[in-house]
């Protein structure tokens, strides 16, 4: 018998670049809130460590199952469509209400 030999193209598995496009989407995420905080960087680095602890496992969890792209679409189209919405309803509550729990309390039963 002879020993099992590693494939010749040394190539990482499918997951772990979901980890990376995860990883990198946090990382970019992260930016607009850091940007206009007192302390930028440590703001960052908060954020987008916090951000990665989801997308990069979703990253990896998409990236390994055998679903095609196209059959992702329609997801991705409906969470980037119900972006908008929510943001000018934030905006709306952050104006309109003085008691901040019950607007993010409302923020999140409406969203």
């Amino acid at each position: 018998m002879t020993p099992s030999a590693a494939p010749s193209s040394a190539q990482p598995p499918r997951w772990a670049a979901g980890l990376l496009l995860g990883t990198l989407a946090a990382l970019l995420a992260a930016l607009p809130a850091a940007l206009r905080s007192p302390a930028p960087l440590v703001t960052w680095l908060l954020l987008a460590g916090s951000a990665a602890l989801l997308t990069a496992p979703l990253g990896a969890l998409l990236r390994a199952s055998a679903l095609p792209p196209r059959a992702l679409l329609p997801a991705l189209t409906a969470a980037a469509l119900a972006g908008a919405p929510l943001a000018l309803l934030g905006g709306l509550l952050k104006t309109a209400t003085h008691h901040r729990p019950l607007g993010a309390t409302t923020f999140a039963l409406l969203g």
